[in-house]
């Protein structure tokens, strides 16, 4: 692990490299960013007072062409009485004809001084007026300027339009006017909004909108009052000055059309701007983020070095005794997995003695008629099962029995460990239980709690070299949400397995490093390291945890703490059927070894079954190319060439249909770990088993003989 060294440990030349390798480039960041923005802003400013320009220019070459149509108008119908007009078909043609000239112009009307419209360039009932019109009203004074009006909807054509009128001279007054569609405007400034938000208004002489178009609708629009006020302070006089107005959603320019009153405006979104700006402040960022980084990191390498080679004689005699300590724990471990694959090789071959000799008496058994004869036999089959638990701690010991947690009696487990505990501490230790004497159950695997008692009583009879009493109780706990224990274990309730000494206890300082794996307090050569550790990962995997109580000079307690279970259900008394009823089925067994092989083929052919047996997997599959179609391959795991596996793999293979068994009394719990329980069984096989499982597998088997490949 490597030292953490502070600044203010460094050397000041180093200290200044380091804040400077920060600082330097934080602050021409600052300084960019701050460049960056107000560049952004003046660029934002140049092309919205260039959108300007080209919206002005087009909107007064608009509005002054759609004046010279109501000039001609007005010149035509000078001198002329307008009651002479009055809805003259003549004259209508003539405005049509007009009208018609222009693609953006709907509709050409004539009104007279009271509003009343006398002609149109469409058919206009003959009491339209238009007295109340703001087109119409804004000429009342006698006013000579072409009038502009708020866009609105056309009824006759249902398209927006807003009305460009004149007033007829002379002193019969009247007014001249046209609806322009403000698609005339649109269609440009569509061309000419080209980012995200981009925006172009034309205002009334009073504010009021008569065109708008916004790139991208889905963004806000200028404030209407904002644009409104500063539409009143519109410079009139030469086309470089503008309104320039921002703070809102948007950075306006504003510009008045001299010849109409309207004031005509295009902005750009302030938000397009901002990410604009932050994209070049991003791009400088990551370039002096990297010089940042770069510098800081050459800044660390040279104080890095400065303090290795300060350091470096320290560190070589730290690196050595790590080294000493890792070549005794290497060691350990080694010497822990060979105990362990010499113990799993013990344990596989007295599986093996085992099975042949149980496969003996279940032959004899059935046998059997008189009373001592059966009676001897009951006595060599629990002995035999005194071996099988013999060896199902063997292999618990050297982690190649399956841990499978079920509901387990605890009381019966822990009963059945007292004499191997009470020879494990010898004559100085004094063995007290306070064990219930009706069933306990919890979800436990049996195996592995034998030897998390055994190891954790090899631990206290270790920490009373002088002599002591060691306790093995058993009592319940309900764990609470909300707990120190709460935090490890899921709420409910527990069964707890303590084993408590009277020994020397531990520091708080031991206590906390207890589960470590190899962590020893034990002299060399005199302990592993690996009991407390696998004690607590074994209730681990179990859905439980282990607590130490612990004090110098006050004794160690160690509780096991296991998921309380309900008790299964007693199992039903069956009678066994005779062999006519269980036998019948053709059987191919596999086995290496000869005497095991010869005592499962009796028992077999006892339950009634054709038996053929091979030594090996080859011989199987040879019987099988040959045509033999038995109804079910028994095999062992553990042979030499072709393993039990390798031969389910292959039979599968060539027969897809046919059922296997694995007889195992060594195996890797992770190899088996896929195989469906119904298919595996250890060694050495209960009374009865071998045959209730056979009659289970066949039942669930198709009818027939397998079908060939």
């Amino acid at each position: 692990m490597k030292r953490v060294v502070s600044i203010m440990q460094l050397p000041l030349p180093l200290r200044v490299l380091l804040l400077a390798a920060v600082a330097i480039p934080l602050l021409i960041f600052a300084g960019l960013a701050g460049f960056e923005q107000v560049q952004a802003r003046h660029r934002a400013e140049a092309r919205t007072l260039q959108g300007l320009s080209l919206a002005h220019e087009h909107a007064a070459q608009a509005l002054r062409s759609h004046d010279l149509v109501l000039r001609r108008l007005a010149e035509d119908l000078s001198g002329i009485p307008l009651d002479l007009i009055d809805f003259s078909v003549g004259f209508e043609r003539y405005l049509q004809d007009m009208a018609e000239g222009f693609g953006d112009i709907v509709a050409l009307h004539v009104s007279d001084a009271t509003g009343r419209v006398l002609a149109g360039s469409r058919q206009t009932p003959h009491d339209l007026g238009v007295a109340g019109r703001d087109f119409f009203q804004a000429h009342a004074d006698g006013g000579g300027t072409p009038f502009v009006s708020p866009a609105f909807r056309d009824p006759a054509s249902g398209a927006e339009v807003f009305a460009v009128s004149r007033r007829l001279s002379g002193e019969a007054g009247g007014i001249v006017h046209m609806l322009v569609r403000t698609d005339a405007l649109l269609g440009f400034w569509d061309r000419l909004a080209t980012e995200p938000g981009d925006v172009a208004v034309m205002l009334s002489r009073d504010g009021g909108p008569v065109a708008h178009h916004i790139r991208d609708a889905g963004r806000p629009p200028p404030d209407p009052k904002a644009l409104a006020a500063a539409a009143q302070a519109a410079p009139v006089t030469a086309p470089a000055q503008a309104a320039l107005i921002g703070g809102g959603s948007h950075l306006m320019a504003l510009r008045r059309v001299a010849e109409a009153g309207v004031v005509v405006g295009f902005g750009v979104d302030t938000d397009t701007v901002r990410a604009g700006w932050l994209e070049a402040v991003g791009l400088y960022g990551a370039v002096l983020g990297a010089a940042m980084a770069a510098l800081t990191l050459l800044a660390a390498a040279v104080a890095t070095r400065q303090q290795a080679l300060a350091g470096t004689l320290a560190r070589l005699r730290a690196e050595e005794a790590r080294r000493q300590e890792a070549e005794e724990t290497l060691g350990r471990a080694q010497k822990l997995e060979a105990v362990g694959q010499l113990t799993s090789g013990v344990a596989h071959d007295f599986n093996n003695l085992l099975t042949a000799a149980a496969s003996s008496i279940a032959l004899a058994a059935r046998r059997a008629t008189d009373p001592a004869q059966i009676r001897s036999l009951e006595g060599a089959r629990r002995a035999l099962n005194r071996g099988a638990d013999l060896t199902r701690q063997m292999l618990a010991f050297a982690r190649r029995q399956k841990l499978v947690p079920q509901p387990t009696d605890v009381t019966a487990v822990a009963l059945g460990v007292v004499g191997l505990m009470r020879g494990t501490l010898g004559g100085l230790h004094r063995l007290d239980t306070r064990i219930p004497i009706q069933p306990v159950w919890a979800m436990a695997d049996s195996a592995q709690v034998e030897a998390m008692l055994v190891n954790l009583a090899i631990n206290g009879r270790d920490a009373m070299p002088e002599g002591g009493a060691l306790t093995l109780a058993i009592a319940h706990r309900q764990v609470e949400a909300g707990t120190a224990l709460g935090e490890e274990l899921a709420p409910g309730r527990y069964v707890v397995l303590s084993v408590g000494d009277t020994g020397t206890g531990m520091t708080d300082a031991v206590k906390a490093k207890a589960l470590e794996p190899f962590f020893t307090t034990k002299g060399p050569g005199k302990g592993t390291g690996l009991g407390l550790s696998m004690v607590y990962g074994s209730a681990r995997e179990m859905g439980g945890t282990i607590t130490i109580d612990s004090a110098p000079g006050a004794g160690t307690t160690v509780s096991i703490y296991l998921r309380e279970a309900e008790a299964p259900p007693a199992p039903a008394a069956e009678a066994r059927p005779a062999a006519a009823e269980r036998g019948g089925a053709s059987i191919i067994l596999v086995d290496d070894d000869a005497m095991v092989r010869e005592a499962l083929n009796a028992e077999l052919i006892a339950m009634g079954h054709t038996v053929v047996a091979a030594e090996g997997g080859p011989q199987a599959l040879a019987l099988l190319d040959q045509g033999f179609r038995p109804d079910l391959v028994v095999t062992d795991y553990a042979m030499p060439g072709m393993t039990g596996m390798a031969l389910r793999e292959a039979v599968k293979a060539r027969h897809p249909g046919l059922p296997t068994l694995l007889l195992t009394g060594y195996a890797d719990p992770d190899v088996l770990a896929d195989l469906p329980e119904g298919e595996v069984m250890r060694k050495p096989l209960a009374e009865g088993a071998l045959e209730a499982r056979i009659a289970e597998i066949l039942s669930r088997a198709p009818q027939g003989p397998p079908a060939a490949s």
